[in-house]
């Protein structure tokens, strides 16, 4: 039997022997490789054995792992010497490698030894290389852009992540990737790629479009928004918009545009987007109301500023092109304070004119302004004017008959109206002959001051006739029927500028009672203020509390310390009055505690209620502790 002709031969030992190795690969899948390996003993004697050690690595250049021994026999003709008749199989072995993405070279190697015939070891060694799996290899092309991803490999049974890359394109937005250059997108930038062939992408482009909106500029009707795509030119809308007086003369690229750029159902082909404003040329004007006046006069037209009548002036002037001629002239009046206005016609004919006429019928009330309207109208359109009428002014206006008067408007009943905002430079004096004092006291501060017995005056300032004639007060009388000193009338004295009370008296059946004194009450009833870390209440019937009443504050309450406290001079506030229950002065009080031992209960001006000097009659200070309790009670004016 011959080795196969790929056998890889060692040397030859001995002019004896030598062996080989054969190595076959065959792919069974496209992820595995089967190796199958055989090696060979070759001999150019016959020889019987099997005493031999035999060694045999199938991933090294060297034979180090022992097999055993092989069985050996061969039979040589004489005369036959190195014939591949002697070639005897001695072992095979099979093996199957994964395949990775790269080629991997490998080596095998055996060794025979222990043959006294060969008299020396044997060895043989031969390499092979596992192929690389299937590769595929993915190409983009950018399809009209630019800037599309390098090529990429997918090997085979693997997941291939696609490049994230996004080519360019001016004019368009790129969609994804497909395998044909003119279908829809199957790729997304970065998507996986399974399929286990190879695949030219191409970029998927969407053009752009740009909006081309219209603007009627003043007028109505534009033509609704037009899309324009990319590259393709766009017929723009041939509708055309209105505009009352105006003709359209085309589109501009501004509000305020005079020059025409664009023709409706012109080609746009910028790539850009639009908005295209209306140009208009005036076709018409309205009428034209000039030199308008209004004012008051007689019936025969004489200006009066008291006249019941108008006399309206104005001139008129019609488009002499687009007119279509004189429709009518309304004159309307109306007061200033309405709505509805009576209206006349003016008789009107050609182009222009003046007009001039009278109206109100004698019935524009002289206390009243009022409102005239001019509205001149053609074919096309109308114009209108607005002019008021003020009412009469009057500086001084008797009543017929003589017992009436008005300043600033007509009189209109007996007395006098002021009709504006009056400086008196002199004392008002009433019908009893007594000044109107307008809250301002008459009197003097000495001698001469009046007497609040018989005083006729509203308000006085006096020491005479008083609740206390050592002080001054502001006496204010009060008459019934009649000024005089027998009337019945009350007085309330209110002090000048001490703090004592108020006081108040009658005069009735020819006498006055005596001053009485008013009670003004002013409780503010009980407040608890807060107390300091240093000491809580004694209970809650004995929390600290104050109040106001008519003047005068009451502090009442009792206390114990919340930690001792030793006895010194040194005062610790209990808690604190706000402004307003404060003394004038410092009011100290001797209180005593519970143990019947003395301590001193303060309120100073700045409002702080304090606790101090505790110690028995006589005898030194002595320590509040938490069981003692300390009760206080103190009464002042503010």
């Amino acid at each position: 039997m011959a080795a196969p002709s790929n056998t890889k031969w060692g040397s030859t030992v001995g002019s004896y022997g030598r062996i080989g190795i054969s190595v076959t690969l065959t792919n069974i899948s496209n992820t595995q490789t089967k190796r199958h390996t055989e090696i060979w003993f070759w001999s150019k004697y016959g020889l019987s054995d099997s005493s031999n050690t035999f060694y045999y690595d199938d991933q090294s250049s060297t034979a180090t792992t022992s097999k055993g021994s092989v069985n050996i026999r061969t039979t040589v003709t004489s005369g036959n010497g190195w014939s591949t008749s002697n070639q005897v199989k001695i072992a095979e072995y099979d093996y199957t490698w994964s395949r990775g993405t790269s080629a991997s070279k490998k080596n095998v190697a055996a060794k025979l030894s222990g043959i006294d015939r060969v008299g020396g070891t044997m060895t043989a060694t031969t390499s092979y290389t596992i192929p690389a799996k299937p590769s595929y290899s993915i190409k983009y092309d950018a399809n009209g852009g630019s800037g599309a991803p390098g090529n990429q490999t997918k090997w085979y049974g693997t997941t291939l992540k696609l490049s994230s890359t996004k080519p360019t394109r001016t004019g368009y937005t790129f969609q994804g990737w497909s395998t044909a250059n003119d279908s829809s997108v199957e790729y997304a930038s970065g998507a996986n790629y399974t399929s286990n062939s190879a695949v030219t992408l191409y970029a998927v482009w969407k053009a752009n479009t740009y909006t081309v909106s219209y603007d009627a500029n003043g007028g109505s009707g534009a033509p609704g928004n037009q899309t324009k795509t990319y590259g393709v030119s766009l017929t723009l809308s041939s509708v055309i918009p209105t505009r009352t007086n105006y003709n359209f003369l085309g589109w501009g690229t501004s509000a305020g545009a005079t020059t025409i750029a664009y023709e409706p159902g012109a080609a746009y082909t910028g790539n850009t987007a639009l908005t295209l404003y209306a140009i208009w040329e005036l076709a018409y004007t309205p009428p034209a109301i000039d030199g308008f006046t209004a004012d008051r006069c007689e019936a025969d037209g004489t200006l009066s500023d008291d006249g019941t009548y108008a006399k309206i002036v104005f001139d008129w002037t019609l488009d002499a092109t687009y007119s279509g001629g004189i429709q009518s002239i309304m004159i309307g009046y109306k007061p200033a304070t309405e709505d509805t206005y009576t209206e006349i016609q003016v008789p009107a004919s050609g182009l222009s004119g003046s007009v001039s006429a009278i109206i109100g019928n004698g019935a524009l009330d002289t206390e009243y302004a009022y409102d005239v309207r001019i509205v001149v109208t053609d074919d096309k359109g109308n114009s209108s004017a607005t002019q008021p009428i003020p009412a009469a002014l009057y500086t001084e206006d008797f009543l017929a008959g003589g017992k009436g008067v008005s300043f600033g408007a007509p009189a209109w009943r007996e007395g006098m109206d002021v009709h504006f905002v009056s400086y008196f430079n002199e004392n008002m004096y009433d019908q009893f002959d007594t000044r109107i004092h307008n809250n301002v006291a008459s009197g003097s501060m000495d001698s001469n001051a009046i007497s609040a017995d018989t005083t006729l005056e509203s308000l006085i300032l006096t020491n005479k006739g008083v609740p206390d004639e050592n002080n001054y007060y502001y006496v204010e009388t009060i008459f019934y029927g009649e000024k005089s000193t027998d009337a019945p009338r009350h007085q309330m004295a209110y002090p000048y500028k001490n703090a004592y009370a108020l006081n108040h008296r009658y005069y009735v059946d020819g006498a006055w009672t005596g001053w009485m004194n008013i009670e003004i009450k002013d409780d503010s009833g009980w407040i608890y203020p807060e107390l300091t870390s240093q000491f809580e209440s004694y209970s809650s019937g004995w929390r600290p509390r104050y109040r106001k009443r008519n003047g005068a504050v009451q502090v009442i309450g009792a206390v114990k310390p919340t930690a001792s406290i030793a006895g010194s001079s040194t005062q610790y506030t209990i808690f604190t009055l706000p402004e307003g229950y404060r003394p004038v002065v410092e009011d100290p009080k001797l209180c005593q505690g519970s143990i019947r031992d003395y301590w001193y209960f303060s309120i100073k001006t700045t409002g702080e209620a304090t606790f101090s000097r505790l110690r028995a009659t006589g005898n030194a200070y002595k320590t509040a502790t938490t069981d003692m309790w300390f009760p206080f009670s103190a009464t002042y004016l503010i």
